[in-house]
């Protein structure tokens, strides 16, 4: 199976992320800021995870990536 064929994300997919082009810089007000992207892929990280996961085992659903408003614990709760 090629890579490209993968529904889940792959080193491939992931690759645009590690530039600063795929987001619209840190503008709260637009839609491709560097928070609503990021938080995009992670939960989509999430989810490919939990569909993943053992049946029957709990999922523990990570939290919010944060936005440009995020207090530090919240910033904490997330790289924990």
């Amino acid at each position: 199976m090629d890579e490209k064929d993968e529904v889940y994300i792959t080193k491939s997919k992931l690759a645009p992320y590690f530039k600063d082009s795929c987001h619209s810089g840190f503008d709260p007000n637009k839609d491709n800021n560097f928070f609503n992207v990021y938080d995009a892929l992670f939960r989509k990280l999430d989810q490919e995870e939990e569909a993943e996961e053992q049946v029957g085992s709990k999922h523990f659903a990570m939290p919010p990536f944060g936005t440009h408003y995020s207090t530090a614990e919240e910033v904490f709760l997330f790289y924990d």
